[in-house]
């Protein structure tokens, strides 16, 4: 899992919010979360 990994951090969870969302297969929920990163342990810092 790490060897095919392009980005690994450490972070917190900043916000998380989930909503239905209606799709053409049916509903399903959707969760947006955001992060603040705190140490970048593997891949590109800046993405």
């Amino acid at each position: 899992m790490v060897a095919a990994a392009d980005v690994i951090v450490q972070a917190d969870v900043v916000t998380r919010d989930s909503e239905w969302k209606t799709t053409r297969d049916g509903r399903v929920i959707v969760t947006q979360v955001t992060f603040r990163v705190e140490d970048t342990l593997k891949g590109d810092t800046r993405l």
